[in-house]
């Protein structure tokens, strides 16, 4: 749906190849703890690799893309915005109605599994819809920029100081963050920013949690216990973790300003 060439996975051949086996758990994988659960057979590690890999481009290319994360943000303005008038009982100030599903979320103490599945896409839209027209001028602009697609302006870090010539993506990455604290430090009272920072890798936090090493993907070999995938996979190990620092900005004069601010 999104256009993208990644994410293409041999499915049927994951499913052919899924096997019930005891993987280690905890910390010390040497207590001899098991569980029972989901691993692949050794024949299917080349198209479990292409799976992962296929996620790991999904995050680059879908999942965390400036403008995807950028229209979340602004989701995430309107949706604090409603809260913030629900708490307050004051959702009229923003044209909401107080039966409207997203106040009774919010204002809710009690029913609040009961009023979450009210939700669905079509409140969100609606109600957003509503908050344009409302008398709130904050909430009012960020519902109509959500419908009108108005993307905030970003400031990708990676793309804005590109990798230098034989730099180390650690090196890298390690100038980024000073960047942004430059930011941080010289225009943090900058209205309009949003800073967002997110990291992932081929598993995220989970396949990096030695506690629940259930939940890795684990491939069945002839002799021993399942392994780790990215212990029989030179391609899946050597991939990095990566760090995307970006902030988002209402126009791109603020931007520009931040630009000539730090350099």
């Amino acid at each position: 749906m999104t256009g993208s060439g990644a994410g293409a996975i041999d499915y049927d051949w994951l499913l052919d190849n899924l096997v019930i086996r005891g993987v280690p758990i905890g910390s010390d994988d040497a207590t001899g703890e098991v569980m029972r659960t989901f691993c692949l057979r050794r024949r299917a590690l080349q198209a479990a690799e292409s799976f992962l890999l296929g996620r790991y481009h999904l995050f680059e290319q879908v999942y965390l893309h400036k403008t995807t994360r950028g229209m979340e943000t602004i989701v995430g303005r309107l949706l604090r915005a409603i809260a913030n008038a629900a708490s307050k009982q004051e959702s009229a100030r923003i044209g909401l109605d107080q039966r409207e599903p997203l106040v009774a979320f919010f204002a809710s103490q009690d029913s609040l599994v009961e009023c979450y599945l009210a939700l669905d896409d079509t409140t969100i839209w609606s109600a957003a819809t509503r908050v344009a027209g409302g008398c709130d001028e904050d909430a009012r602009g960020v519902a109509r920029r959500l419908l009108d697609r108005q993307r905030l302006a970003c400031l990708d870090l990676e793309t804005a100081y590109p990798r230098k010539f034989a730099e180390s993506l650690d090196g890298a990455q390690a100038r980024w963050r000073q960047q942004a604290e430059r930011i941080d430090a010289e225009v943090k009272d900058e209205l309009g920013i949003v800073k967002d920072v997110v990291t992932f890798n081929a598993y995220g936090e989970i396949g990096e949690d030695k506690t629940r090493a259930h939940k890795r993907l684990a491939i069945s070999v002839d002799e021993g216990p399942p392994r780790e995938i990215t212990s029989l996979s030179d391609a899946l190990a050597a991939l990095p973790r990566r760090e995307l620092i970006r902030y988002y900005f209402d126009s791109t004069d603020a931007r520009r300003r931040v630009r000539e601010a730090v350099g």
